[in-house]
C-alpha cells in the first residue's frame, strides 16, 4: 500500500439533483522483487468507515446509492515497484468525518507474502463541502 490522498470537494450538476461528493485517489505499489502475474490478478478492498461502521463500496453503493464512480478494484498484473491509481467518486450522504481503509491483495485468492502488514492502510479525514 502506498498512499491515500486528500479528498477533494465536487458537485454533479449532470443529476436531476445536485449532490456534492468527494473525489479521492489509492495508491497501490509492488514493494515485492517479482510481478504478481504468476499469482494471478488481487483485489483492492476499499471500506467507507463513518462512526463506528465499516462499508463496502458494494455494500455504500447498494443500500445508499453512495457511489458515484470507482476504478475497477481488481488488478491482473503489477510489476516489481510499479504503482496503480484506483480512483473513487463518493457521496457522503451528508456525513462530514469519515474513513477510508484500503486492503491491497484481499480477494479469494491473496498472493501468498511474508509481511502481509504492508497491505492495509486506514487515513481518517474531515470534509465539508460548500
Amino acid at each position: 500500500m502506498s498512499a491515500i490522498s486528500d479528498p477533494t470537494c465536487a458537485r454533479d450538476h449532470l443529476l436531476t439533483s445536485e449532490r456534492d461528493y468527494v473525489k479521492l485517489s489509492v495508491i497501490v505499489r509492488n514493494v515485492g522483487r517479482v510481478s504478481t502475474r504468476s499469482f494471478g490478478s488481487f483485489s483492492v478492498l476499499v471500506n467507507l468507515i463513518l462512526g463506528q461502521q465499516r462499508y463496502s463500496l458494494d455494500e455504500w453503493a447498494s443500500s445508499f446509492n453512495g457511489v458515484i464512480d470507482s476504478s475497477d478494484m481488481d488488478i491482473p498484473i503489477l510489476h516489481p515497484n510499479a504503482d496503480v491509481k484506483l480512483n473513487l467518486a463518493i457521496d457522503l450522504k451528508g456525513n462530514k468525518t469519515f474513513g477510508v481503509e484500503v486492503i491491497a491483495n484481499s480477494g479469494t485468492n491473496p498472493i501468498p507474502e511474508s509481511d502481509t502488514t504492508n497491505n492495509m492502510l486506514i487515513q481518517g479525514f474531515s470534509v465539508i463541502c460548500v
